[in-house]
């Protein structure tokens, strides 16, 4: 990640600098200039915004130990966001750039294809059924999977404290590239700084196997060997189940206890 983010200059790395600031914004209760931090960060990279609905069950918390935001500022916060966001775009707003915007976006989940987990698995199936590659609807469904795993993570999932929020956060993030038609090494930068917040190490064992993907670019063709691509998402993902399952069962004895 070292070598992505200074070698390679990726813009990831100014894009958790503004989340991180505006995650320590929020848990200081400045959720104002938090809102402003996290506005920066979807101008540099619009990643973040897909965050944004999990952030209902923190300000919606209930315990004796943290303040209850609540609905008010919850709905301020967002307004922010999109405000500062906005005003961020209108220097570059014409006809031609929201036309070549939404066509890149749809290009992104329609065409790209590299070091996809689920999708490659998806792609094959598409392949024996339709005998072709059926990415153009196969990008579609996945993008609305996310959409709803995002949901379900939002509102039947207690976020109630620092440490709840970050952990579903890193699930969101880590779900949507698991379920991504194109995941280059660079990307594993967000689940991972969100790991080091977190009990969870499976990000750490994907920020590691995540290498095996450059063997794409010692071909003329970027050809992918694609038992490399199953290996490495064998192990992170089993790493994955066995974190959140020995989590569950923690949480499990906690609650007899």
């Amino acid at each position: 990640m070292i070598i992505e983010l200074t070698g390679n200059l990726h813009f990831e790395g100014i894009m958790l600098f503004f989340l991180v600031m505006s995650f320590y914004l929020l848990f200081t209760y400045k959720w104002l200039l938090s809102a402003m931090a996290f506005a920066l960060s979807v101008l540099v990279k619009l990643l973040p915004i897909m965050l944004l609905p999990l952030f209902f069950g923190y300000f919606f918390r209930r315990n004796k130990t943290e303040n209850n935001l609540g609905v008010k500022k919850l709905i301020l916060y967002y307004l922010l966001i999109i405000g500062v966001v906005i005003a961020g775009f209108i220097p570059f707003l014409s006809a031609e750039f929201l036309s070549n915007f939404s066509s890149s976006i749809g290009l992104w989940f329609q065409q790209f294809e590299f070091n996809a987990s689920f999708y490659y698995v998806l792609r094959w199936i598409g392949f024996e059924l339709k005998g072709y590659n059926t990415i153009g609807t196969l990008g579609k469904v996945l993008l609305v999977l996310v959409v709803v795993i995002l949901l379900g993570l939002s509102f039947f999932r207690k976020n109630s404290s620092k440490q709840q929020l970050l952990s579903t956060l890193l699930f969101g993030v880590s779900i949507y590239f698991f379920l991504s038609t194109t995941v280059h090494p660079w990307y594993v930068a967000t689940p991972l700084l969100l790991s080091i917040f977190t009990r969870f190490k499976f990000v750490m064992v994907w920020s590691l196997l995540v290498v095996l993907s450059y063997y794409a670019y010692s071909n003329p063709g970027y050809r992918e060997n694609l038992w490399l691509v199953a290996l490495e998402y064998i192990v992170v993902i089993g790493y994955f189940i066995s974190e959140v399952y020995q989590e569950n069962r923690r949480a499990t004895l906690s609650a007899v206890d």
